[in-house]
This record gives C-alpha cells, structure tokens and sequence, in this order.
C-alpha cells in the first residue's frame, strides 16, 4: 500500500521479474493437460448449449466377438448376439475458490488498481484489475486441486503382457554402451502395440524416466507459458510431466502411466450457463471464463472453463474463512468465486469379454522406473 515514488515499484515488480514472478508461477499438472488435449470435454456434452440444462449421459457399446464364436463347419442354425452394453457418465469432483477485495483496500492503492479488466468468458463481465492479478494469481491452485482430484478417478486396465494391472518395472540401463533390446521406451512402445492400444502413446509422470529424457536429450519442447501442457515430444511418443503422479501412483517417485488418445477423458458441467448466466437479483452475476493452456511453442490449445460467480457485499457481512475456517467480518466489496464441476470417463473395464486375452484392457497402463546396470560387476 505504499504511496508516491514506492508505488511505481509495486506496480512494475511482476514486469520486472517477468516469468520469475512467483505469485503466477505453474506446476506441471500433466494428466489434466493430457486429457484436455487429447480429449474435448463437450464431446459427452452434459451442458445443454445454449440452454443451461443439465444433459444425463449415457453411452453403450458391444463386446466385440472372439475366436471361439468363429465356426469350423457351415451351418445355418448357428447365430451370435452381440447385445448393447449401456454406462454412464459421473461428474462428481467439484472445486471452488473465493476471492474478496473490499472496496476501502482498493481505495488505498494507486488508481490502476480499480481498473476494470475483462474476462476471458462471459460478454461484458470484467472485475477490477487487483482482483484480476490474484485471479492469475489462484491459477496453479486450481490447477493443483482438479489434477489430484482427476488422479483420484484413474482406473489402469490390464496389460496384456504382465497379465496385471499393477506396475511393471522397466529399466534404463546405467551403462549406456549396452543396447538392452525389450526395456526402456522399447519395453513401453512394444507394451503399447501388443494392448493393441492405437494413436501417439501419451506418458504422463515424473522420476527417473523425467531424468533420462532431459540427461539424453531425446526429447524436444519449446517455451511453455504456463506449465500445464508441458508436454515432451519424443519419437513415438508424448511425455507430460507431472508433480501430482507419484502421489497418485502409491507414493512411487519413479511412476509413470502410458494412456491411449482419448482413452481417459476429462467432462464436466457447465452451471452457469443459458438461462443461469448473467446478473439477478442480490447483486450476483454469473457466467463461464477461460483459463488458457498452452502447449510447448506457447501457442493456446484447449482453455479449461470454469463457472463463476461475481458477489457484490453491499454491507458488512459476517462470513467464515475457508482456509482457516475463522469468521470474521467482510467488508464491503466483490468477491469473485471460480468453480468447477468435472469427473473422469474412460474405457469400461468390460468392454472385452471374458473369453478375449483383451479382457480388462482399457487403455491406461502403469509402470514403474530403475536404472540398474546389467554388465556391472
């Protein structure tokens, strides 16, 4: 709240640091920009565009026949069914924030402050410019909460050549004069071909495997503006580097998984869309904006919306502290809420039948990472 001269300097310090700037710094949260890459969310659009109501929805597909339905004999009395198996669709994790800027703080800071800025979102919505910096300034935790939370709804099939769905070891030989055919990003890309999963594999982790990509220099990326698509281009496949993997992979550092396009997806509804989107009546307004993701040569890929409300406090108001669950007495002001509602949806488990060596494979594998040396003595 510095005045004269001081306030120049507050003012400019983010410019200054440019992208040293702490407050808007991004982790890699690869699996979320993994799946909104290689997915849409409105391809199972539970949202109702334009209107705003909630779609329910369900999906159906048939187990596809195996040899032992295919016949040695010609006949006309012997017939297959292939009935249609139904699911649906759950969008259970929902995440919130709420920023509140009175407007006597505002009034302390330099006019630049109570500027009003657009947001990437509903028309003719925008907030004041200080509200807007801690808006950026909230990105990685939302990021950081719906990663962990899509983490959480991650199911790995079967892989067809461990028979399990647990972890299978891979090794990065240590001694790099030896050429070890059937382990490394060989053992992963072979794995891959005989699930018989199809498209570029996407690799979603961290460890060992994040160490040899950057020590042999194999992968290629370029700038990254925020941290979420950070995605490694290799040969044959795409690496996202993930801080929320291990966590997600039973605490295992060296974790990866290996996910086909579109195999995993992220969906979500949209609340405050249609007939709920815009101003009514106690002062609130209520719409959707964009928070941009950008891939590795910085341009803009897929934005991840979210729902918000815009609260105007007209008078005190007497509220409890989400983070330190403390009342306290709010001034008046905005108070700008950003909310999202979203799940996972991926291969059914059964979508193979019992007799078919495919059984429970349904596109997300899971290893686990050494570097050991075989010829060492």
């Amino acid at each position: 709240m510095a005045n004269g001269a001081a306030s120049a300097i507050l003012k400019d310090l983010s410019a200054n640091l440019k992208d040293a700037t702490p407050q808007f710094k991004i982790d890699a949260h690869g699996a979320l920009g993994m799946a909104l890459t290689t997915s849409n969310p409105e391809d199972i659009n539970i949202t109702s565009k334009p209107s705003g109501h909630k779609n329910t929805v369900n999906f159906w597909y048939r187990k596809p026949f195996t040899k032992n339905q295919v016949q040695s004999a010609l006949s006309c009395d012997q017939q297959q069914t292939a009935p249609r198996v139904e699911g649906t669709t759950t969008v259970d994790i929902i995440k919130q924030m709420a920023i509140h800027v009175d407007d006597e703080t505002i009034a302390t800071y330099t006019a630049d402050a109570s500027k009003r800025q657009a947001l990437n979102g509903t028309a003719g919505t925008s907030v004041y410019a200080d509200m807007m910096n801690m808006i950026q300034g909230g990105c990685n935790a939302l990021y950081e909460s719906i990663n962990e939370a899509f983490w959480s709804k991650v199911v790995f099939g079967r892989n067809r050549v461990s028979g399990v769905n647990t972890a299978t070891t891979v090794n990065i030989e240590k001694n790099g004069d030896v050429r070890a055919l059937g382990t490394g990003l060989t053992k992963l890309l072979r794995d891959y071909q005989k699930n018989n999963l199809t498209g570029r594999p996407q690799v979603v982790g961290e460890g060992l495997l994040w160490d040899y990509l950057m020590e042999s220099q194999t992968a290629q990326t370029g700038a990254n503006l925020n941290g979420i698509d950070a995605r490694l281009q290799l040969n044959g496949m795409d690496f996202w580097r993930d801080i929320d993997a291990a966590g997600a992979m039973s605490n295992d550092a060296n974790s990866v998984a290996i996910f086909e396009p579109s195999a995993l997806q992220f969906i979500q509804y949209l609340r405050y869309t249609g007939f709920k989107e815009g101003a009514f009546p106690g002062a609130s307004s209520f719409g959707t904006f964009s928070l941009p993701l950008a891939n590795p040569t910085g341009q803009v890929t897929r934005a991840l919306t979210m729902d918000f409300q815009l609260k105007y406090y007209d008078c005190e108001t007497t509220v409890t502290e989400a983070y330190t669950n403390q009342s306290y007495v709010m001034q008046k002001g905005y108070s700008f809420i950003p909310s999202i509602t979203c799940g996972a949806w991926q291969v059914p488990s059964d979508a193979y039948r019992n007799d078919d060596d495919r059984i429970a494979i349904n596109g997300a594998l899971k290893y686990t990472f050494t570097n050991t040396c075989s010829t060492c003595s």
